[in-house]
C-alpha cells in the first residue's frame, strides 16, 4: 500500500538516514518518562528495604496505593493529551513530516494506547484490594481479587495486542497470521495448564486460560516488532511489552499458584509493572523516530 505524495507505505521499513523527531512534539515527554520511573523505583525500593513503612491494611498501606494511583494518573494525562495533541494536529502545515494515512494511524495508534492505559488504571485499583476481599470463588485462590482485575487488564492488553499489530499490519499477513494465532493458543494454554488446579472454580479457572493466552501474544507481538523495525527504533515498546508479562508472571507465581502472600514481590511487581507502562506508550513516538516512518 502507497501513502499518498510518494511517502513511505504504512508500516515500511527502509535503511534511511535518522531524522530529528518533528517539532510539534514536546520535548518534555521523554524526560518526564525518566522521572516517573526513577520516583516509581526509588520509592518501590525503600519500601521493600523497610526504610519508609507500609503495612497491609494500614493507613500507610492507603497512602502508598494512592500515590501510586497518582503515578498512573499522570501517565494517562500525558497519554490522552498525546493522542489529543496528535488528533488536532493540522497535516497541512507539516506535509513532509506525515501524510494523511501515517496521520491516520498515529492517531489511531495513541488513542488505543490512552484507552489501554485507562482500563489498566482500572485493573490497578481493584488490585490494590482495599476492601480486604478473599476466597470469593472458591476455597483455592485466596486473592481472587486478581481475578476480578482480569476485567480491566484483559482488555487492556488486548487493546495493545492490536496496536502493535496494527503497526507490523505489512508482517502480519497470510501463514505468519495463522502460525502467530496458533502458537499464542498453544503455548499459552501450556503455560495455563501448567499451573491449572482441579480445585479451581470454572470461572477464575477460564479466565486465567484467557490471560495467560493474551500474555502470549503481547511476547509474540514484541518478537515480531523487533522483526518489523529492528532492535534499535522498538527497543523500548518490545521491553515494555515483555515487562508487562514478567510482572503478571511474578503475580501468577506467587500469589495466584501458592495462594500465599509475599509482600516484597508487591513492590518488585509494581516496580517491573509500571516500567512497563511507560515503555509501551513509548510507541507513538517510535513510529515518529526515523523516516521508517509509520
Amino acid at each position: 500500500m502507497v501513502a499518498p505524495n510518494g511517502a513511505s507505505p504504512v508500516g515500511a521499513v527502509s535503511s534511511s538516514a535518522v531524522p530529528k523527531i518533528p517539532a510539534w512534539v514536546p520535548r518534555w515527554r521523554t524526560p518526564l518518562f525518566m522521572v516517573l520511573i526513577v520516583v516509581s523505583t526509588l520509592s518501590q525500593l525503600l519500601l521493600l528495604s523497610g526504610l519508609l513503612p507500609w503495612q497491609a491494611g494500614q493507613a500507610s498501606a492507603w497512602w502508598w496505593s494512592a500515590a501510586e494511583m497518582l503515578l498512573m494518573l499522570v501517565l494517562l494525562s500525558v497519554a490522552i493529551q498525546w493522542w489529543w495533541r496528535v488528533r488536532c494536529l493540522n497535516n497541512e502545515s507539516s506535509p513532509s513530516e506525515l501524510s494523511a494515512s501515517q496521520r491516520l494511524l498515529l492517531v489511531r495508534i495513541s488513542g488505543l494506547l490512552a484507552l489501554s492505559l485507562a482500563l489498566a488504571s482500572g485493573g490497578d485499583l481493584i488490585n490494590k484490594n482495599l476492601q480486604q476481599e478473599a476466597f470469593a470463588y472458591d476455597q483455592w485462590i485466596q486473592h481472587s481479587y486478581l481475578i476480578d482485575s482480569i476485567i480491566c487488564f484483559f482488555p487492556a492488553y488486548s487493546i495493545v495486542l492490536w496496536a502493535v499489530l496494527s503497526v507490523c499490519q505489512q508482517r502480519w499477513q497470510g501463514w505468519l497470521r495463522i502460525g502467530f494465532v496458533v502458537t499464542m493458543f498453544t503455548l499459552g494454554s501450556l503455560v495455563w495448564w501448567d499451573s491449572y488446579d482441579a480445585r479451581m472454580a470454572w470461572l477464575p479457572a477460564v479466565a486465567i486460560w484467557m490471560y495467560s493466552v493474551l500474555m502470549l501474544g503481547l511476547v509474540l507481538s514484541a518478537a515480531l516488532l523487533a522483526y518489523h523495525w529492528g532492535w534499535r527504533r522498538s527497543w523500548p515498546v518490545v521491553l515494555g511489552l515483555v515487562l508487562a508479562v514478567v510482572a503478571d508472571g511474578l503475580i501468577g507465581q506467587f500469589w495466584l499458584s501458592t495462594n500465599s502472600y509475599y509482600p516484597q514481590i508487591r513492590f518488585v511487581n509494581w516496580i517491573v509493572y509500571f516500567s512497563s507502562q511507560i515503555l509501551i506508550q513509548c510507541l507513538p513516538l517510535s513510529l515518529l523516530s526515523t523516516k521508517r516512518n509509520i
